[in-house]
């Protein structure tokens, strides 16, 4: 039989000189067997560490000194993997002869006894099957047992224990009634060990966690000082858990309140259409609100007829909750320039805009670096046939087609706000052109093209160029299903990066 197939412990077979040598004084006392199997739960009370290697290192001393076991090793669950398990004790020996210091299900007797459930008794050994050399004597080890750590049926460890003499049928029972006994105390303590690295991982929504941090360590304690009162440790993990889902409900609750907020300020998409033969919207946030806005307006204030119409697209530093707050704060100062102060520039609102920004997150003496790309374009009828319409952007272009032409306007590249990456006072440039009845014009973020597959590709402006050249002459309303499904199948399972706003219109 291979000493490697049976123990953990590699065997010390080198050539000896002395006399080899096997016990047969050593006898276990088997009344304090019995006065220790009684006393154990109030010894584990008593000695239960919360951390995994000094509670199992107790353990095995425990175990060896009370058994008279002369070797030991505690294999316990790893962290990250139930089917694994790893050496975390050793008593008579030192981890540095382990051959095997982390095992997997099946894998070597360790393996075997945690995947099968099941003790694996060597009693009787040969001699000189496996030996422990002294100073003078060679001495034969006669039996070693292979227990598992068992829970509601669940193994959580594996002890594996060494004796100089063969052990009877009495003493095998009441030593698996110890390792029995061990077993609710050690899943507890392998739970805490989860809990308490979930705690520490856990940085999404800070502050609501650190709340119910303390509540959840407080009743880990009290399962820990009431270990054989199974039921009582079950509800209060309930309670906790109860309580950690309410406080995640609450603050879902919340940005769902944010999000209709956020969705109040949009214009109604519906009003393009009575400016424009169609139009249609795409607006798909990243998370549940969205640092992407679009915004519109006609200047019903100028002197006479024909009245401007103001569109804006914009995307905010970040998605998510910080883009969302930054969102309002471009709707309000979009309001403030064009409706109250009257402009209608697209040029000169992007430089108020931008000063806007850097004035409200106090940019001028503060570390804030926030800010917008935006495009902001206005539309004059010429007449019943035609519009001409004024383009700038930061940072952003558009498309239009032209006499069945795809062209395209870049804006400057420019970014508003931005804090001490940008100059203080920014000018645009104006780009003018005309749409004839039936042209279309097109405008989008850039969290379009950056849509990534799960190869991780972008989504890309040619291909995004290629799929409008091929459905600009559809109705508008066929070409948004056309965009939003070639989209998707790009995307497939890949994670959406970006908030996506796109926008046309048809003259």
């Amino acid at each position: 039989m291979s000493n490697n197939n049976i123990v953990s412990v590699q065997p010390d077979v080198s050539a000896y000189n002395g006399k080899d040598y096997v016990p047969n004084a050593f006898q276990m006392d088997v009344s304090n067997l019995e006065e220790s199997e009684n006393s154990f739960d109030d010894w584990l009370r008593l000695h239960t560490s919360r951390d995994v290697v000094s509670f199992t290192n107790e353990v095995l001393e425990y175990l060896a000194e009370t058994t008279q076991a002369f070797r030991a090793v505690f294999f316990v669950q790893t962290r990250d993997n139930q089917k694994k398990f790893e050496a975390t004790a050793c008593y008579g020996v030192s981890d540095s002869v382990l051959y095997l210091k982390t095992v997997t299900l099946n894998e070597g007797i360790i393996g075997e006894v945690a995947a099968t459930k099941k003790a694996k008794i060597f009693n009787n050994l040969p001699k000189n099957a496996l030996t422990i050399d002294f100073v003078s004597v060679r001495v034969s080890t006669a039996c070693v047992l292979v227990l598992p750590v068992l829970f509601n049926n669940t193994v959580y460890g594996v002890v594996e224990l060494y004796y100089f003499r063969v052990m009877t049928a009495q003493e095998q029972k009441r030593i698996k009634r110890l390792i029995n006994v061990l077993g609710a105390t050690l899943q507890g303590i392998l739970d805490y060990r989860k809990n308490k690295i979930l705690l520490e991982q856990s940085d999404e929504h800070r502050e609501q966690i650190l709340a119910q941090k303390d509540e959840m360590e407080q009743t880990i304690e009290k399962l820990f000082d009431t270990q054989v009162e199974l039921e009582k440790q079950k509800k209060r993990t309930e309670i906790a858990f109860n309580n950690f889902k309410s406080a995640n409900k609450r603050l879902m609750e919340s940005i769902k309140y944010a999000k209709s907020v956020q969705k109040a300020l949009l214009p109604d998409p519906g009003r393009l259409n009575t400016l424009f033969s169609e139009s249609f919207v795409v607006y798909q946030p990243k998370d549940v609100v969205s640092g992407d806005f679009y915004w519109f307006s006609k200047a019903d204030f100028t002197q006479a007829p024909p009245e401007p119409f103001i569109l804006a697209v914009i995307d905010c530093t970040g998605h998510g909750v910080p883009g969302g707050f930054m969102s309002m704060v471009g709707n309000a100062l979009l309001h403030e320039i064009v409706n109250i102060k009257q402009v209608i520039e697209p040029a000169l609102i992007l430089t108020m805009l931008h000063r806007g920004i850097r004035d409200v997150l106090r940019q001028e003496s503060s570390t804030n670096h926030d800010g917008m790309e935006a495009t902001i374009c206005q539309f004059l009828p010429k007449n019943e046939q035609e519009y001409d319409v004024i383009f700038a952007g930061a940072k952003h272009q558009l498309y239009y087609f032209k006499d069945d032409k795809m062209l395209k306007v870049s804006g400057d590249r420019k970014f508003l706000g931005g804090g001490n990456l940008q100059l203080p006072h920014l000018t645009f440039e104006n780009h003018t052109f005309s749409l004839k009845k039936g042209e279309v014009l097109y405008l989008s973020t850039d969290g379009l093209v950056d849509t990534c597959n799960p190869q991780r590709r972008k989504y890309g402006t040619k291909r995004w160029e290629s799929i409008v050249k091929g459905c600009y002459q559809k109705p508008l309303s066929t070409q948004k299903h056309i965009i939003i499904k070639d989209v998707l199948n790009f995307k497939q399972d890949g994670e959406q990066r970006d908030d996506i706003t796109c926008i046309s219109v048809r003259v």
